[in-house]
């Protein structure tokens, strides 16, 4: 268990389409963040990070709040690095 933090949540016609801008717009400014976009009916979500606490993501949550200034912390399994 860990943390990551959620930068796009939406449902609705255009959600896969503005799911994949919002990933597109985090991966050019920090591509070397993993960043994942999932389906769960109905809503199209966009996830980034893999952090092991929650001191962690909050220090990376300051850093792209002026960017995503909706994004915010959540509990998730995470991919440890290799």
């Amino acid at each position: 268990k860990g943390y990551r933090i959620s930068i796009y949540f939406n449902s609705g016609q255009e959600a896969n389409k503005e799911a994949d801008v919002t990933r597109a717009k985090f991966i050019s400014k920090y591509e070397d963040v993993k960043s994942y976009k999932m389906f769960e009916y109905p809503f199209y979500k966009v996830y980034v990070g893999d952090f092991r606490t929650k001191s962690e993501a909050l220090k990376f949550l300051k850093r792209i709040e002026y960017d995503f200034p909706n994004a915010f912390i959540r509990e998730d399994m995470i991919s440890f690095p290799d």
